[in-house]
């Protein structure tokens, strides 16, 4: 059996999120899936976030696995991704971003195995807070994955509505919540499939076949 933890949500939040790797690491849990909005930044602040998260992870011998959220620099990620170095030589894939030694990035519709267990990852997601938030300083529009690049993602084969908030942008995000929610049922293993990991969130442990 292999345990990993799941975390989101630090959104650059060092305190917490340093809290969070230590009780990680004291666990005695060597991997952390990060579900999103992990806290990657532009300028000096995310520089120093990045670089106190390393030290963190490399002090307590633990490696974070970073799927993007919707409130990440998405304009530096497609950047490094558009480098022909940081995709597969055969089939043209993005490969994760190594931040760090103990920090990676990974692409939309990377597949990796963790024990027996099989994930895949997919980023990004329509911001309803659009409309309080500026563009290329706390949003980018590429948080929002098309529909070409999910229909190339999954094709590979994998054995409330917020009050106040525009129209515009909950129709973004019902959007976005239908293309993912169709390719998650295109690619998900067969209910026969038999996997066992245990993973752990703010405390509690949960064991799942």
């Amino acid at each position: 059996m292999v345990e990993v933890v799941f975390a989101g949500d630090w959104h650059g939040n060092l305190p917490w999120a340093t809290s969070r790797i230590q009780s990680v690491g004291a666990s005695g849990v060597t991997t952390i899936l990060h579900v999103g909005d992990f806290g990657l930044w532009p300028g000096n602040s995310g520089k120093r976030y990045l670089q106190v998260i390393e030290m963190t992870c490399a002090r307590v011998g633990v490696e974070l696995l970073v799927t993007p959220g919707n409130h990440e620099d998405w304009a530096r990620l497609t950047a490094q991704w558009a480098n022909p170095k940081r995709r597969d030589p055969e089939s043209g894939a993005r490969l994760p971003l190594q931040l760090a030694e103990h920090i990676q990035i990974l692409p939309r519709g990377h597949r990796f195995t963790i024990g027996r267990t099989n994930f895949l990852s997919f980023g990004g997601a329509a911001s309803v807070d659009r409309h309080l938030r500026t563009e290329g300083v706390d949003w980018w529009p590429e948080e929002m994955p098309s529909e070409a690049a999910i229909s190339r993602r999954s094709g590979q084969g994998v054995d409330p509505a917020g009050k106040g908030r525009p129209g515009r942008a909950l129709n973004a995000r019902g959007v976005n919540r239908r293309r993912l929610s169709h390719r998650h049922r295109q690619v998900s293993p067969s209910s026969g499939a038999a996997s066992t990991i245990a993973t752990r969130r703010s405390g509690a442990s949960r064991r799942s076949q």
